[in-house]
């Protein structure tokens, strides 16, 4: 995936710097200027047809409005949860770690299906090739699930083992750290749940540039990433809620906000469909919270919010269609990708150690990938 969204990049780059030579005229429907200087075609040289052309532009060019909506619905799938043990058949063995077999892990909470979600963007132009565009999405609940059950063999025999369920942490004093509830249990089940939202404003320049038409965009980002892991351990058949049931709630907020710079490159396909290629990259400061809430027979022995603020990274590509349908109305679809550094992942604090408890990973990261299909009216 890494490779994928470099190999973009690297064709967004060679695109931006395909032609070296451009000089400028000036396009009345935008303002946008078109490159024409390149060791040689001088004002007193332009020929009446060539006057024309950048006097009117072809199709394409012409279709760049002074405002612009667009509405897109996104199906996008997230990958990047690092893999962690969260619970191990202990072999009712739970002081000894070395016989633990891994039942559950963080791989296995991966979201498997492409999340519905939505984004809208409204541009206005004012002259001179500058526009200033606003845009926001939301994917709303990813969500996987993960269970395992054991058979209720809680013997030490080495002959017949039992498969008793515990956390993969040694097991902590139980009295100065009740927490019995999630050793030797019967069954663990794990919900984990993500929701992105991501909202900007960026100042657009746009010129003709040989047979492209190139964007540069600077600007400001707020994202967001809020996660909810929840791991209920019961610890037998008998189990009530407020008696032998475990609790394990881990809520994480991550709010970037930071500046941007962008690329964009458009190019004519066919007729009036055009290929739009875009990267944005940039660097943001996560405010960080992260809610942990341990529950052992209906009582609630650590609840701790905790806060803390690093560097991220954020990066996006994209490449996508438009297809005119009448003068206002085209439609619109591709690909897109999203590439994030620096998170607290809700399933990356978990832990029974409690030397670990007052403590945020921010080491995290993931990727969002999919589609995107929608209309964009323009004027």
């Amino acid at each position: 995936m890494r490779h994928s969204f470099f190999r973009l990049g690297l064709t967004l780059v060679v695109l931006a710097g395909f032609c070296p030579t451009a000089a400028r005229a000036q396009s009345p429907d935008w303002g946008t200027p078109i490159d024409l200087r390149s060791g040689g075609v001088a004002s007193g040289d332009l020929t009446p047809d060539l006057i024309t052309q950048v006097q009117e532009g072809t199709a394409w060019e012409r279709d760049f409005p002074s405002w612009y909506l667009r509405g897109e619905a996104l199906f996008l799938q997230r990958v990047g949860v690092r893999d962690r043990v969260i619970t191990v058949i202990d072999n009712a063995t739970f002081e000894t770690l070395t016989d633990d077999v891994p039942v559950i892990t963080a791989d296995q909470l991966q979201p498997d299906n492409f999340q519905s979600g939505w984004r809208a963007e409204v541009g206005r132009a004012f002259g001179s090739g500058l526009a200033i565009e606003g845009q926001y999405f939301l994917v709303d609940d990813w969500f996987q699930q993960a269970q395992f059950t054991s058979n209720g063999l809680f013997v030490t025999d080495p002959v017949i083992p039992g498969d008793a369920l515990s956390p993969p942490d040694a097991p902590p004093d139980f009295a100065q750290f009740p927490v019995d509830d999630f050793y030797q249990a019967l069954q663990h089940t794990v919900d984990y749940r993500s929701v992105l939202l991501n909202s900007e404003i960026n100042l657009r320049a746009t010129w003709r540039w040989c047979n492209f038409v190139r964007s540069q965009l600077a600007g400001v980002r707020f994202a967001q990433l809020r996660e909810d892991f929840f791991l209920v351990s019961q610890d037998d058949r008998l189990s009530r809620p407020d008696d032998g049931f475990g609790l394990y709630d881990i809520r994480t907020k991550n709010n970037l906000i930071g500046a941007q710079y962008g690329e964009e490159i458009m190019f004519q396909v066919l007729g009036t469909t055009t290929l739009t290629i875009n990267g944005k990259v940039g660097l943001y400061a996560n405010d960080i919270e992260v809610r942990r809430s341990i529950t052992n027979d209906g009582v609630e022995v650590v609840n701790l919010m905790l806060t803390d603020t690093n560097l991220a990274f954020l990066g996006e590509l994209g490449a996508h269609l438009n297809v005119k349908v009448t003068d206002m109305v085209s439609i619109r679809g591709g690909y897109n990708l999203y590439w994030i550094e620096g998170l607290a992942l809700a399933p990356e604090q978990y832990t029974f150690n409690q030397a670990l408890l007052t403590d945020v990973n921010e080491h995290g990261g993931l990727f969002v990938h999919g589609f995107s299909l929608g209309l964009e009216v323009r004027r």
